[in-house]
């Protein structure tokens, strides 16, 4: 949170620690491989490399010890599952020679640092005396660092973490330590700070428009806006666009609607949904849904996916991620325009999709005609609603 509104940004990174996690099968006996690359800082300030990992680092540290057997987590003399015993081996001459290579693996058969990872071993790989002290909001926000991992498991354990004790299998490539204590998903990539100056909220009549911008969202130099117009007959037009960094170049995305799940999830080239309401209102009479209407724009592509849900959207039932996705560019814009538009239970949903006609045009401005509703929302905020 301090992130999001500009507290405690001063920060002195002394060191950085890559944890890395053996398989936890007793029965397991071949070792996983991890080649490591281009340990670095990212922001606003640009990229710092702290460590290419094409040669071995001078100021590398290696250590590892034997994994805590799962038992019961809540024993005072054990860590949390799949952490590990306080007898720390630090590696060195031969034996690290052994664990730690230079190797020419990486991209287009680059060099970077391998590390051999046993079973039931904890790895730290660390980075010490950096000394760097920056601005957390202002300079750099991210760090991150390619990997390649060769495993028997495609998901690298990390679909079936140890994160929150949920399950008893630690992922192979953990989280990033800083200064020995700080922890920094590596995996979930989100994160964002908010622009304070993006944020507006204007009412015309019973019309209503709202917006927000992030920049450094899902990957450094990244920005995401949304926009959003909900018009008095309570239709909803949201306008997202996407300004992806190097960091996600060539990763398909797309804004998620969770729409209650009904039957099977509904696919092929149909650019809208429709689902149940989640709740009405102790003075509807008439049950409700709901039409998700995702312009069809150039190079996106429609589906969902079912999965179930956690109790803030909705309790322990399925829903479906409806989507378009693109696959983006690093610097070039992606542009989303949907329309949710509530209707009665009973009515033909095709029908009332064809109500719905979108445009986007070069400059990025929005059109959503809903019946005789006319929105617009344009790249500078600038919105109207005529009727």
């Amino acid at each position: 949170m301090d992130g999001y509104w500009k507290l405690n940004n001063d920060y002195h990174l002394e060191s950085v620690t890559i944890t890395l996690h053996g398989d936890p099968d007793t029965k397991a006996t071949k070792p996983e491989k991890v080649l490591l690359q281009n340990l670095r800082l990212a922001g606003p300030k640009g990229d710092l490399i702290l460590a290419k990992f094409d040669a071995m680092p001078g100021n590398l540290k290696v250590s590892y010890w034997d994994m805590v057997p799962y038992e019961n987590p809540f024993r005072d003399d054990l860590e949390r599952p799949g952490f590990a015993k306080k007898d720390i081996h630090q590696l060195q001459g031969t034996e690290l020679s052994e664990i730690v290579q230079v190797v020419n693996e990486g991209k287009q058969g680059s060099k970077g640092l391998c590390v051999l990872v046993k079973p039931g071993k904890k790895i730290h790989v660390t980075l010490t005396g950096l000394d760097l002290k920056f601005n957390l909001n202002d300079e750099f926000t991210r760090i991150s660092y390619d990997y390649k991992a060769i495993t028997d498991d495609p998901w690298l354990r990390r679909d079936k973490g140890w994160r929150y004790g949920q399950t008893k299998e630690p992922v192979l490539v953990g989280d990033i330590f800083l200064n020995d204590r700080g922890h920094a998903p590596a995996h979930q990539r989100r994160g964002g700070i908010l622009i304070e100056e993006s944020l507006k909220v204007e009412n015309t009549g019973a019309d209503s428009f709202g917006q927000f911008s992030y920049c450094n969202y899902f990957g450094a130099h990244s920005k995401w806006t949304r926009q959003t117009v909900l018009t008095e007959e309570g239709y909803l037009v949201v306008r997202d666009v996407y300004e992806p960094g190097t960091d996600v170049n060539g990763y398909q995305a797309a804004p998620c609607w969770l729409l209650r799940a009904e039957g099977d999830v509904q696919g092929g080239d149909r650019n809208w949904f429709d689902a149940p309401a989640w709740d009405h209102a102790w003075w509807q009479k008439q049950k409700k849904r709901v039409l998700l209407y995702l312009h069809p724009g150039q190079g996106l592509t429609f589906g969902q996916a079912q999965h179930a849900s956690s109790q803030d959207i909705g309790g322990s039932g399925s829903i479906h991620s409806s989507f378009a996705k693109a696959k983006v560019k690093a610097g070039k814009p992606q542009t989303w325009l949907s329309v949710l538009l509530p209707f009665n239970e009973g009515e033909d949903a095709a029908t009332v999709a064809k109500r719905i006609k979108t445009s986007v045009d070069k400059a990025g401005k929005a059109t959503a005609r809903i019946g005789n509703v006319k929105v617009t929302i344009d790249a500078a905020g600038q919105w109207t609603v005529t009727r």
